[in-house]
């Protein structure tokens, strides 16, 4: 008889327990904003809405995970030379932060590890 009595309190406590979680205030949903736009949260708690803002160093784009560029038939007029001084084709891939294991490896480079930056 005494488990019955054990059990009952824990079933008590349970319940307790689930109305007050269901009951208590929950914290607002964040606010939706447009795309581009970052958010820092300082150390005061207050928001800043960034517009314009760009990655300067510690990402690299993953040209492997670029979509595949369309296939031009050849044609005559487009085997003609390089202009000198053409600009290179521009890098693709998305982007990804770039982590480097300090001494995990004897191997000068290291190990690297890359997140997406559309995972974070």
């Amino acid at each position: 008889m005494k488990t019955w009595k054990w059990f009952g309190v824990v079933l008590a406590v349970g319940c307790i327990n689930g109305m007050v979680m269901v009951c208590s205030p929950r914290a607002a949903d964040p606010q939706p904003v447009e795309a581009g736009t970052l958010v820092v949260t300082d150390n005061a708690g207050k928001e800043q809405k960034l517009k314009s803002w760009t990655l300067v160093a510690g990402t690299r784009h993953l040209s492997w995970l670029a979509d595949p560029a369309p296939v031009k038939p050849d044609k005559e007029e487009d085997k003609a030379p390089a202009k000198r001084g053409a600009r290179p084709k521009p890098v693709t891939g998305p982007e990804a932060l770039e982590f480097r294991e300090e001494n995990s490896t004897d191997f000068q480079n290291g190990i690297l590890t890359f997140i997406p930056l559309d995972r974070l």
